[in-house]
Protein backbone atom coordinates (compact mmCIF):
# COMPACT_ATOMS: atom_id res chain seq x y z
CA UNK A 1 0.00 0.00 0.00
CA UNK A 2 1.09 3.40 -0.95
CA UNK A 3 0.75 6.91 1.28
CA UNK A 4 0.26 8.13 -2.19
CA UNK A 5 -2.88 6.25 -2.79
CA UNK A 6 -4.84 9.36 -1.24
CA UNK A 7 -8.23 7.48 -1.24
CA UNK A 8 -7.10 4.57 1.17
CA UNK A 9 -5.94 6.66 3.87
CA UNK A 10 -9.17 9.28 3.41
CA UNK A 11 -11.43 6.64 3.96
CA UNK A 12 -9.42 5.59 6.82
CA UNK A 13 -10.02 8.73 8.89
CA UNK A 14 -13.92 7.67 9.02
CA UNK A 15 -14.94 4.57 11.48
CA UNK A 16 -16.18 2.49 8.64
CA UNK A 17 -13.10 2.91 6.75
CA UNK A 18 -10.46 3.16 9.88
CA UNK A 19 -12.25 -0.35 10.86
CA UNK A 20 -11.88 -2.03 7.21
CA UNK A 21 -8.59 -0.84 6.99
CA UNK A 22 -7.32 -2.38 10.16
CA UNK A 23 -8.95 -5.80 9.49
CA UNK A 24 -7.09 -5.58 5.90
CA UNK A 25 -3.72 -5.04 7.81
CA UNK A 26 -4.64 -8.12 10.25
CA UNK A 27 -5.55 -10.04 7.32
CA UNK A 28 -2.38 -9.51 5.32
CA UNK A 29 -4.60 -7.76 2.22
CA UNK A 30 -5.00 -4.10 1.27
CA UNK A 31 -7.56 -2.60 -0.26
CA UNK A 32 -6.97 -1.06 -4.14
CA UNK A 33 -7.92 2.41 -4.98
CA UNK A 34 -11.38 1.67 -6.39
CA UNK A 35 -11.87 -0.42 -3.03
CA UNK A 36 -11.26 2.39 -0.81
CA UNK A 37 -13.27 5.27 -2.88
CA UNK A 38 -16.57 2.83 -3.13
CA UNK A 39 -16.31 3.33 1.05
CA UNK A 40 -17.11 7.28 0.01
CA UNK A 41 -20.15 6.52 -2.30
CA UNK A 42 -22.56 7.53 0.09
CA UNK A 43 -25.23 4.87 0.42
CA UNK A 44 -22.83 2.33 -0.79
CA UNK A 45 -22.34 0.40 2.25
CA UNK A 46 -25.94 0.41 3.22
CA UNK A 47 -26.88 -1.24 0.20
CA UNK A 48 -24.67 -4.46 1.10
CA UNK A 49 -24.39 -6.68 3.97
CA UNK A 50 -21.95 -5.64 6.36
CA UNK A 51 -19.07 -7.86 7.14
CA UNK A 52 -19.57 -8.58 10.24
CA UNK A 53 -23.43 -9.55 9.31
CA UNK A 54 -21.83 -11.95 7.08
CA UNK A 55 -19.15 -13.52 9.19
CA UNK A 56 -22.18 -14.03 11.81
CA UNK A 57 -24.65 -15.60 9.59
CA UNK A 58 -21.41 -17.79 8.22
CA UNK A 59 -21.15 -18.78 11.96
CA UNK A 60 -24.50 -20.06 12.76
CA UNK A 61 -24.21 -21.71 10.18
CA UNK A 62 -21.41 -24.00 10.48
CA UNK A 63 -21.70 -23.91 14.21
CA UNK A 64 -18.93 -21.74 14.67
CA UNK A 65 -18.10 -19.74 18.01
CA UNK A 66 -18.95 -15.54 17.42
CA UNK A 67 -15.56 -13.72 17.80
CA UNK A 68 -16.23 -9.72 18.43
CA UNK A 69 -13.36 -8.05 16.80
CA UNK A 70 -11.83 -4.31 18.06
CA UNK A 71 -8.68 -2.39 17.59
CA UNK A 72 -6.87 -0.45 20.21
CA UNK A 73 -4.17 1.54 19.26
CA UNK A 74 -0.59 1.59 21.83
CA UNK A 75 1.77 4.63 21.85
CA UNK A 76 5.05 4.14 21.62
CA UNK A 77 7.46 7.44 21.53
CA UNK A 78 5.85 9.69 19.48
CA UNK A 79 4.45 7.00 16.96
CA UNK A 80 1.35 4.59 17.42
CA UNK A 81 0.87 0.74 17.07
CA UNK A 82 -2.40 -1.18 16.30
CA UNK A 83 -3.79 -3.93 18.05
CA UNK A 84 -6.37 -5.82 17.06
CA UNK A 85 -8.63 -7.78 19.88
CA UNK A 86 -10.46 -10.80 18.56
CA UNK A 87 -12.72 -12.84 21.19
CA UNK A 88 -13.25 -12.34 24.38
CA UNK A 89 -10.46 -11.17 27.17
CA UNK A 90 -12.69 -12.41 30.39
CA UNK A 91 -11.56 -15.97 28.68
CA UNK A 92 -8.71 -17.90 30.41
CA UNK A 93 -6.88 -18.39 27.14
CA UNK A 94 -5.34 -15.87 25.49
CA UNK A 95 -3.54 -16.13 22.04
CA UNK A 96 -0.76 -13.37 20.88
CA UNK A 97 0.56 -12.97 17.32
CA UNK A 98 3.31 -10.43 17.68
CA UNK A 99 5.39 -10.07 14.83
CA UNK A 100 4.07 -9.03 11.64
CA UNK A 101 6.11 -11.05 9.20
CA UNK A 102 4.55 -13.92 10.25
CA UNK A 103 1.19 -14.01 8.28
CA UNK A 104 0.11 -17.78 8.92
CA UNK A 105 -0.21 -16.88 12.61
CA UNK A 106 -3.41 -14.88 12.54
CA UNK A 107 -4.70 -17.10 10.23
CA UNK A 108 -4.09 -20.38 11.91
CA UNK A 109 -5.31 -18.04 15.12
CA UNK A 110 -8.58 -17.15 13.96
CA UNK A 111 -9.66 -20.70 12.81
CA UNK A 112 -8.88 -22.10 15.61
CA UNK A 113 -10.67 -19.48 17.97
CA UNK A 114 -13.70 -20.05 15.65
CA UNK A 115 -13.76 -23.74 17.41
CA UNK A 116 -12.73 -22.70 20.67
CA UNK A 117 -13.03 -19.76 21.76
CA UNK A 118 -10.72 -17.64 23.67
CA UNK A 119 -8.96 -14.14 22.62
CA UNK A 120 -6.24 -12.94 20.13
CA UNK A 121 -4.47 -10.32 20.38
CA UNK A 122 -2.16 -9.09 17.33
CA UNK A 123 0.39 -6.61 16.98
CA UNK A 124 -0.72 -5.18 13.78
CA UNK A 125 2.93 -4.63 11.63
CA UNK A 126 2.23 -5.88 8.69
CA UNK A 127 5.55 -7.78 6.68
CA UNK A 128 7.53 -6.62 9.56
CA UNK A 129 9.46 -8.17 12.54
CA UNK A 130 10.38 -5.13 14.63
CA UNK A 131 8.57 -1.82 15.71
CA UNK A 132 9.95 1.04 13.80
CA UNK A 133 9.36 4.60 16.10
CA UNK A 134 9.80 8.07 16.52
CA UNK A 135 10.90 10.03 19.46
CA UNK A 136 9.30 13.63 19.95
CA UNK A 137 10.63 16.71 17.85
CA UNK A 138 13.22 13.96 15.72
CA UNK A 139 13.71 13.00 12.48
CA UNK A 140 15.09 9.80 13.44
CA UNK A 141 13.70 6.53 13.54
CA UNK A 142 14.12 3.87 15.88
CA UNK A 143 13.86 -0.03 16.00
CA UNK A 144 13.32 -2.94 18.41
CA UNK A 145 12.07 -6.52 18.26
CA UNK A 146 8.53 -6.60 19.96
CA UNK A 147 9.20 -9.88 21.36
CA UNK A 148 11.82 -9.01 23.23
CA UNK A 149 10.69 -5.81 25.72
CA UNK A 150 9.25 -8.58 28.58
CA UNK A 151 11.96 -7.73 30.99
CA UNK A 152 14.01 -4.73 31.40
CA UNK A 153 17.36 -6.82 30.28
CA UNK A 154 15.74 -7.77 27.25
CA UNK A 155 14.10 -4.48 26.87
CA UNK A 156 17.68 -2.92 27.08
CA UNK A 157 19.53 -5.31 24.63
CA UNK A 158 16.95 -5.29 21.48
CA UNK A 159 17.22 -1.22 22.04
CA UNK A 160 20.89 -1.19 21.57
CA UNK A 161 21.03 -3.95 19.64
CA UNK A 162 18.86 -2.05 16.81
CA UNK A 163 20.04 1.24 17.10
CA UNK A 164 24.07 0.98 17.25
CA UNK A 165 24.17 4.96 15.75
CA UNK A 166 21.98 6.29 17.93
CA UNK A 167 23.48 8.81 20.83
CA UNK A 168 24.55 7.37 23.95
CA UNK A 169 22.86 10.29 25.58
CA UNK A 170 19.25 8.98 23.90
CA UNK A 171 19.33 5.55 24.99
CA UNK A 172 17.09 6.47 28.47
CA UNK A 173 14.44 8.26 26.27
CA UNK A 174 14.55 5.04 24.14
CA UNK A 175 13.97 2.86 26.78
CA UNK A 176 11.54 4.76 28.46
CA UNK A 177 9.12 5.13 25.31
CA UNK A 178 9.50 1.24 24.66
CA UNK A 179 9.31 0.29 28.47
CA UNK A 180 5.73 2.19 28.16
CA UNK A 181 4.32 0.69 25.26
CA UNK A 182 5.53 -2.78 26.74
CA UNK A 183 3.53 -2.18 30.29
CA UNK A 184 -0.06 -1.49 27.88
CA UNK A 185 1.04 -4.14 25.60
CA UNK A 186 1.26 -6.79 28.61
CA UNK A 187 -2.22 -5.65 30.00
CA UNK A 188 -3.76 -7.10 27.05
CA UNK A 189 -1.70 -10.23 27.08
CA UNK A 190 -2.38 -11.39 31.01
CA UNK A 191 -4.82 -11.04 33.77
CA UNK A 192 -3.46 -12.06 37.08
CA UNK A 193 -7.10 -11.76 38.23
CA UNK A 194 -8.47 -14.55 35.30
CA UNK A 195 -8.21 -17.67 37.04
CA UNK A 196 -6.38 -20.34 34.97
CA UNK A 197 -4.98 -17.63 33.09
CA UNK A 198 -2.87 -18.69 30.22
CA UNK A 199 -1.14 -17.59 27.60
CA UNK A 200 -0.49 -19.21 23.50
CA UNK A 201 1.83 -17.77 21.28
CA UNK A 202 1.85 -18.43 17.79
CA UNK A 203 4.41 -18.63 15.47
CA UNK A 204 5.76 -19.32 11.93
CA UNK A 205 9.28 -19.80 10.90
CA UNK A 206 10.55 -20.77 7.60
CA UNK A 207 13.56 -22.04 5.54
CA UNK A 208 14.59 -18.58 4.98
CA UNK A 209 17.87 -17.45 6.39
CA UNK A 210 15.92 -14.56 8.22
CA UNK A 211 13.92 -16.81 9.88
CA UNK A 212 15.47 -20.00 10.35
CA UNK A 213 14.23 -20.98 14.28
CA UNK A 214 13.37 -24.66 14.12
CA UNK A 215 14.12 -27.64 16.20
CA UNK A 216 16.84 -27.90 14.28
CA UNK A 217 17.88 -24.91 16.47
CA UNK A 218 18.75 -27.02 19.93
CA UNK A 219 20.20 -29.94 18.34
CA UNK A 220 22.87 -28.02 16.54
CA UNK A 221 23.59 -26.14 19.92
CA UNK A 222 25.04 -29.22 21.55
CA UNK A 223 21.62 -30.54 22.15
CA UNK A 224 19.95 -28.02 24.83
CA UNK A 225 19.82 -24.40 25.31
CA UNK A 226 20.77 -22.73 28.62
CA UNK A 227 17.29 -23.50 30.55
CA UNK A 228 15.79 -26.22 28.50
CA UNK A 229 15.19 -29.12 30.40
CA UNK A 230 14.32 -31.36 28.12
CA UNK A 231 13.18 -31.74 24.56
CA UNK A 232 11.72 -34.33 21.80
CA UNK A 233 12.38 -34.71 18.62
CA UNK A 234 9.97 -36.97 16.36
CA UNK A 235 11.68 -37.06 12.35
CA UNK A 236 8.28 -38.44 11.21
CA UNK A 237 7.37 -34.09 11.92
CA UNK A 238 8.92 -30.71 10.01
CA UNK A 239 11.48 -30.03 12.70
CA UNK A 240 9.60 -26.46 12.14
CA UNK A 241 6.53 -27.14 13.52
CA UNK A 242 7.46 -27.47 17.26
CA UNK A 243 5.91 -26.62 21.00
CA UNK A 244 8.02 -24.53 23.46
CA UNK A 245 6.31 -24.61 27.02
CA UNK A 246 7.49 -23.97 30.49
CA UNK A 247 4.95 -26.49 32.25
CA UNK A 248 6.27 -30.28 33.03
CA UNK A 249 2.87 -31.53 32.64
CA UNK A 250 1.88 -29.92 28.94
CA UNK A 251 5.69 -31.59 27.93
CA UNK A 252 4.29 -34.78 28.74
CA UNK A 253 1.32 -34.29 27.31
CA UNK A 254 2.78 -32.70 24.30
CA UNK A 255 5.58 -35.48 23.95
CA UNK A 256 3.05 -38.47 24.59
CA UNK A 257 1.76 -37.70 21.98
CA UNK A 258 4.92 -38.22 19.57
CA UNK A 259 5.38 -34.79 19.17
CA UNK A 260 8.21 -32.40 18.78
CA UNK A 261 8.53 -30.21 22.32
CA UNK A 262 10.45 -28.16 24.30
CA UNK A 263 10.56 -27.98 27.86
CA UNK A 264 11.99 -24.59 29.29
CA UNK A 265 13.20 -23.50 32.80
CA UNK A 266 12.62 -19.74 32.61
CA UNK A 267 14.17 -19.26 35.93
CA UNK A 268 18.00 -20.91 34.42
CA UNK A 269 16.99 -19.46 30.27
CA UNK A 270 19.21 -16.71 29.62
CA UNK A 271 17.00 -13.79 29.39
CA UNK A 272 16.42 -12.46 26.56
CA UNK A 273 13.57 -10.16 27.74
CA UNK A 274 11.08 -12.84 25.76
CA UNK A 275 7.16 -13.74 26.73
CA UNK A 276 8.55 -17.14 27.54
CA UNK A 277 10.86 -15.73 30.14
CA UNK A 278 8.37 -13.43 31.69
CA UNK A 279 5.54 -15.37 31.78
CA UNK A 280 7.68 -18.31 33.02
CA UNK A 281 9.32 -15.81 35.83
CA UNK A 282 5.63 -14.90 36.76
CA UNK A 283 4.20 -18.16 36.89
CA UNK A 284 2.02 -17.79 34.40
CA UNK A 285 1.35 -21.00 32.24
CA UNK A 286 2.93 -20.48 28.56
CA UNK A 287 3.56 -22.38 25.15
CA UNK A 288 5.01 -21.35 21.97
CA UNK A 289 3.02 -22.99 19.20
CA UNK A 290 5.28 -22.69 15.98
CA UNK A 291 4.23 -23.60 12.49
CA UNK A 292 5.95 -23.44 9.43
CA UNK A 293 5.23 -20.66 7.35
CA UNK A 294 2.14 -21.22 4.78
CA UNK A 295 1.33 -24.37 6.59
CA UNK A 296 -2.18 -23.11 7.93
CA UNK A 297 -4.02 -26.84 8.52
CA UNK A 298 -1.23 -28.17 9.98
CA UNK A 299 -0.58 -24.71 12.23
CA UNK A 300 -4.41 -25.05 13.13
CA UNK A 301 -3.97 -28.98 14.06
CA UNK A 302 -1.30 -28.16 16.47
CA UNK A 303 -2.94 -25.43 18.49
CA UNK A 304 -6.00 -27.75 18.62
CA UNK A 305 -4.02 -29.97 20.34
CA UNK A 306 -2.74 -28.28 22.90
CA UNK A 307 -5.73 -26.39 23.48
CA UNK A 308 -7.34 -30.07 23.84
CA UNK A 309 -4.73 -30.41 26.40
CA UNK A 310 -5.29 -27.29 28.15
CA UNK A 311 -9.26 -27.84 28.67
CA UNK A 312 -8.50 -31.13 29.70
CA UNK A 313 -6.16 -29.57 32.59
CA UNK A 314 -9.08 -26.95 33.68
CA UNK A 315 -11.63 -28.73 33.51
CA UNK A 316 -13.27 -27.52 30.51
Amino acid sequence: MRRSDNSIWRDARCTQGRREFLRGLARGTFWSGAAAASLAIPGFARGFPSEAMLRAKAQEETGQIALSERFESLPVGDSTMQVRILGDLSAPIRYVVIHGDEETAPQAAELHLQRYGGALIQLLNPGKRLVTFRLPKLRFTYDFDPNRIFTRTGLERTVRAWNRRTRPSRFPHLFAAVQEFAGRFLSLLVEPRVKGQGLIAVHNNSTSPNSDFSFETFINSRGYFPGVEAMQYRRSHSPYNLFVVTDAGDYDALATRGLNVVLENSQLATDDGSLSIFCGRQGIRYANVEGRMGEVEKHVEMLDTLREIWNASLGA
